[in-house]
């Protein structure tokens, strides 16, 4: 085999891990996120409250954009 086979070889392996990686710590972080956010939702002790639009008014630009309201 030629340099430049075993080069092209080496860098599609490399390629196809960092694939591998990138999805399995994708699935890592969906699946801690998860955990947290059951784990903080479990912890809330007024289930019954209500949340008005003033209270959402406060919370800053990125939760905001987390939760899709508009301004």
């Amino acid at each position: 085999m030629s340099k430049i086979s075993i080069s092209l070889i080496t860098i599609g392996v490399i390629l196809i891990l960092f694939i591998i990686v990138s999805y399995v710590a994708k699935i890592i972080f969906d699946q801690n996120a998860e955990k947290e956010i059951k784990d903080f939702f479990t912890e809330v002790e007024n289930t019954d409250e209500i949340v008005s639009q003033k209270d959402l008014e406060n919370l800053p630009k990125m939760y905001k954009n987390g939760l899709n309201i508009q301004e």
